[in-house]
Protein backbone atom coordinates (compact mmCIF):
# COMPACT_ATOMS: atom_id res chain seq x y z
CA UNK A 1 0.00 0.00 0.00
CA UNK A 2 2.87 2.39 0.73
CA UNK A 3 2.92 5.86 2.18
CA UNK A 4 1.64 7.73 -0.86
CA UNK A 5 -2.07 7.53 0.09
CA UNK A 6 -1.52 9.94 2.99
CA UNK A 7 0.03 12.43 0.59
CA UNK A 8 -2.86 12.28 -1.86
CA UNK A 9 -5.81 11.76 0.41
CA UNK A 10 -6.78 15.40 0.90
CA UNK A 11 -8.34 15.99 -2.52
CA UNK A 12 -10.99 13.33 -2.99
CA UNK A 13 -12.80 15.75 -5.28
CA UNK A 14 -16.40 15.69 -4.14
CA UNK A 15 -16.73 19.46 -4.29
CA UNK A 16 -15.56 19.50 -7.90
CA UNK A 17 -18.42 17.40 -9.20
CA UNK A 18 -20.52 19.43 -11.61
CA UNK A 19 -23.76 17.55 -11.20
CA UNK A 20 -26.91 19.45 -10.33
CA UNK A 21 -28.57 18.63 -7.03
CA UNK A 22 -29.71 15.03 -6.96
CA UNK A 23 -31.09 12.41 -4.61
CA UNK A 24 -27.55 11.09 -4.14
CA UNK A 25 -25.88 14.36 -3.08
CA UNK A 26 -26.57 14.15 0.65
CA UNK A 27 -25.21 10.62 0.78
CA UNK A 28 -22.12 11.65 -1.18
CA UNK A 29 -21.40 14.42 1.33
CA UNK A 30 -22.01 11.98 4.19
CA UNK A 31 -19.54 9.55 2.58
CA UNK A 32 -16.92 12.27 2.22
CA UNK A 33 -17.25 13.32 5.85
CA UNK A 34 -17.00 9.72 7.05
CA UNK A 35 -13.93 9.18 4.87
CA UNK A 36 -12.26 12.32 6.23
CA UNK A 37 -12.94 11.06 9.76
CA UNK A 38 -11.48 7.65 8.98
CA UNK A 39 -14.80 5.83 9.28
CA UNK A 40 -14.25 3.71 6.18
CA UNK A 41 -17.20 1.31 6.48
CA UNK A 42 -19.56 4.23 7.09
CA UNK A 43 -18.12 5.99 4.03
CA UNK A 44 -18.70 2.91 1.90
CA UNK A 45 -22.22 2.52 3.24
CA UNK A 46 -23.10 6.15 2.49
CA UNK A 47 -21.68 5.79 -1.04
CA UNK A 48 -23.83 2.70 -1.49
CA UNK A 49 -26.87 4.67 -0.32
CA UNK A 50 -26.05 7.37 -2.89
CA UNK A 51 -26.05 4.75 -5.62
CA UNK A 52 -29.32 3.26 -4.38
CA UNK A 53 -30.87 6.72 -4.52
CA UNK A 54 -29.42 7.42 -7.96
CA UNK A 55 -27.63 4.56 -9.75
CA UNK A 56 -26.27 6.90 -12.42
CA UNK A 57 -24.60 9.25 -9.97
CA UNK A 58 -21.00 10.02 -10.90
CA UNK A 59 -20.56 11.45 -7.40
CA UNK A 60 -21.84 8.24 -5.85
CA UNK A 61 -19.45 6.16 -7.94
CA UNK A 62 -16.54 8.44 -7.05
CA UNK A 63 -17.46 8.27 -3.35
CA UNK A 64 -17.53 4.49 -3.54
CA UNK A 65 -14.20 4.40 -5.42
CA UNK A 66 -12.59 6.60 -2.76
CA UNK A 67 -13.96 4.50 0.11
CA UNK A 68 -12.80 1.27 -1.54
CA UNK A 69 -9.41 2.80 -2.25
CA UNK A 70 -8.92 3.76 1.38
CA UNK A 71 -9.70 0.14 2.28
CA UNK A 72 -7.07 -1.12 -0.15
CA UNK A 73 -9.71 -2.77 -2.35
CA UNK A 74 -7.99 -1.65 -5.53
CA UNK A 75 -9.74 -3.77 -8.16
CA UNK A 76 -13.16 -2.68 -6.92
CA UNK A 77 -11.97 0.92 -6.59
CA UNK A 78 -10.77 0.90 -10.18
CA UNK A 79 -14.13 -0.43 -11.39
CA UNK A 80 -16.04 2.30 -9.54
CA UNK A 81 -13.65 5.05 -10.64
CA UNK A 82 -13.91 3.88 -14.24
CA UNK A 83 -17.71 4.02 -13.96
CA UNK A 84 -17.51 7.56 -12.51
CA UNK A 85 -15.35 8.59 -15.48
CA UNK A 86 -17.83 7.03 -17.90
CA UNK A 87 -20.69 8.88 -16.24
CA UNK A 88 -18.85 12.21 -16.20
CA UNK A 89 -15.39 12.31 -17.76
CA UNK A 90 -15.07 16.02 -17.03
CA UNK A 91 -14.40 15.47 -13.34
CA UNK A 92 -10.70 15.57 -12.58
CA UNK A 93 -11.25 13.81 -9.24
CA UNK A 94 -12.70 10.79 -11.04
CA UNK A 95 -9.70 10.68 -13.40
CA UNK A 96 -7.36 10.91 -10.39
CA UNK A 97 -9.22 8.16 -8.53
CA UNK A 98 -8.94 5.98 -11.62
CA UNK A 99 -5.20 6.66 -11.94
CA UNK A 100 -4.63 5.97 -8.24
CA UNK A 101 -6.40 2.61 -8.32
CA UNK A 102 -4.72 1.62 -11.58
CA UNK A 103 -1.31 2.27 -10.04
CA UNK A 104 -2.17 -0.17 -7.28
CA UNK A 105 -3.21 -2.93 -9.68
CA UNK A 106 -0.15 -2.49 -11.89
CA UNK A 107 -1.85 -0.74 -14.81
CA UNK A 108 0.85 1.89 -15.05
CA UNK A 109 0.34 2.99 -18.66
CA UNK A 110 -3.40 3.35 -18.05
CA UNK A 111 -2.71 5.30 -14.85
CA UNK A 112 -0.43 7.65 -16.77
CA UNK A 113 -3.23 8.25 -19.30
CA UNK A 114 -5.88 8.86 -16.61
CA UNK A 115 -3.62 11.39 -14.87
CA UNK A 116 -2.96 13.08 -18.23
CA UNK A 117 -6.74 13.39 -18.78
CA UNK A 118 -7.05 15.02 -15.34
CA UNK A 119 -4.34 17.49 -16.38
CA UNK A 120 -6.21 18.35 -19.57
CA UNK A 121 -9.16 19.27 -17.38
CA UNK A 122 -7.00 21.30 -15.00
CA UNK A 123 -3.38 22.06 -15.96
CA UNK A 124 -2.71 23.25 -12.38
CA UNK A 125 -3.72 19.97 -10.72
CA UNK A 126 -0.66 19.16 -8.60
CA UNK A 127 -2.07 15.81 -7.55
CA UNK A 128 -2.54 14.75 -11.18
CA UNK A 129 1.09 15.68 -11.92
CA UNK A 130 2.18 13.54 -8.97
CA UNK A 131 0.03 10.60 -10.07
CA UNK A 132 1.40 10.81 -13.58
CA UNK A 133 4.90 10.91 -12.10
CA UNK A 134 4.20 7.78 -10.04
CA UNK A 135 3.13 5.99 -13.22
CA UNK A 136 6.13 7.27 -15.14
CA UNK A 137 8.47 6.09 -12.41
CA UNK A 138 7.05 2.60 -12.76
CA UNK A 139 7.30 2.81 -16.55
CA UNK A 140 10.99 3.71 -16.35
CA UNK A 141 10.51 7.28 -17.61
CA UNK A 142 12.75 8.95 -15.03
CA UNK A 143 13.23 12.33 -16.75
CA UNK A 144 9.50 12.70 -17.41
CA UNK A 145 8.77 11.59 -13.84
CA UNK A 146 11.07 14.27 -12.41
CA UNK A 147 9.64 16.93 -14.71
CA UNK A 148 6.09 16.20 -13.59
CA UNK A 149 7.05 16.05 -9.95
CA UNK A 150 8.77 19.43 -10.25
CA UNK A 151 5.52 20.88 -11.62
CA UNK A 152 3.55 19.33 -8.75
CA UNK A 153 6.01 20.81 -6.23
CA UNK A 154 5.80 24.25 -7.86
CA UNK A 155 2.01 24.22 -7.60
CA UNK A 156 1.79 22.69 -4.12
CA UNK A 157 5.18 22.71 -2.41
CA UNK A 158 3.79 21.73 0.99
CA UNK A 159 2.54 18.41 -0.39
CA UNK A 160 5.15 17.58 -3.01
CA UNK A 161 8.49 19.26 -2.27
CA UNK A 162 9.69 16.46 0.04
CA UNK A 163 8.67 13.84 -2.51
CA UNK A 164 10.59 15.72 -5.22
CA UNK A 165 13.72 15.75 -3.03
CA UNK A 166 13.45 11.96 -2.63
CA UNK A 167 13.14 11.51 -6.38
CA UNK A 168 16.09 13.80 -7.10
CA UNK A 169 18.19 11.62 -4.77
CA UNK A 170 17.27 8.60 -6.85
CA UNK A 171 14.92 7.17 -4.24
CA UNK A 172 11.60 5.64 -5.20
CA UNK A 173 8.53 7.81 -4.90
CA UNK A 174 5.78 5.20 -5.21
CA UNK A 175 6.46 2.52 -2.67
Amino acid sequence: QGSAPARLRSQDGFSSLNASASAADGHVVESQRALEAGRLEEALSAAGAALLAEPGSAGGRLAKANALSRQGRWVEAEREAREAVLLDGHVGAAQRALAWSQLHVGKNAEAEQAAARALKLNPRDAEAYALRSFARERLGKRDAMLSGLRRAALIDPRRFERLLKRAEKGLGIFD
